[in-house]
């Protein structure tokens, strides 16, 4: 059986990476306020060098790297990706949907043209691929885009979606 109350202190924090005038959420779930560091090329090599050194300690709070001309923000939020967030439990994170017509949840990934290394999601409810492309149609001028039925958001595996809710999984 599941307990209802979430680890003490889990919220959903959202992280907001922007560059030029796109930018990319990401939603992760944490007692702590993420933590965003700005690095330069020589920081970034000098950092991916320590994790092969075991004589560093691991870092316990969710931390997010950016470059210098990137400008990122963290905040606690009540929605992801546009779902609004219905209840947090140890396994679970459980987002309010209104799905009476049963639609399937897609992911649209959209490239940026500008910024070769930039993209970022969207999820939409929809009956089948081609509406989800339809959709996504329009962004196609700045983006190349990928249009393809969700398994995870975030890093988080979908469990069920149902006509009122969408069901993630915590526990990976």
């Amino acid at each position: 059986m599941e307990k209802k109350n979430p680890k003490a202190g889990d919220k959903l924090w959202e992280v907001r990476i922007e560059e030029e005038e796109d930018s990319y959420r990401f939603y992760l779930v944490s007692s702590q306020k993420p933590l965003v560091i700005v690095e330069t090329p020589l920081g970034k090599f000098r950092r991916m060098f320590s994790l092969f050194n075991e004589s560093y300690p691991p870092l316990q709070l969710p931390v997010f790297y950016v470059s210098p001309r990137q400008k990122a923000t963290v905040e606690q939020t009540q929605k992801m990706h546009g779902f609004n967030l219905q209840q947090l439990t140890p396994r679970h994170i459980i987002l309010w949907i209104d799905n009476p017509q049963k639609k399937f949840l897609y992911e649209i990934t959209f490239f940026s043209k500008k910024i070769k290394s930039f993209f970022k999601k969207e999820y939409i409810l929809a009956f089948n691929k081609k509406e989800a492309v339809e959709y996504s149609s329009r962004f196609r001028p700045t983006y190349q885009v990928k249009v393809k039925k969700a398994k995870k958001m975030d890093c988080y595996p979908i469990v069920s979606i149902t006509e009122d809710r969408i069901v993630l999984n915590r526990a990976v």
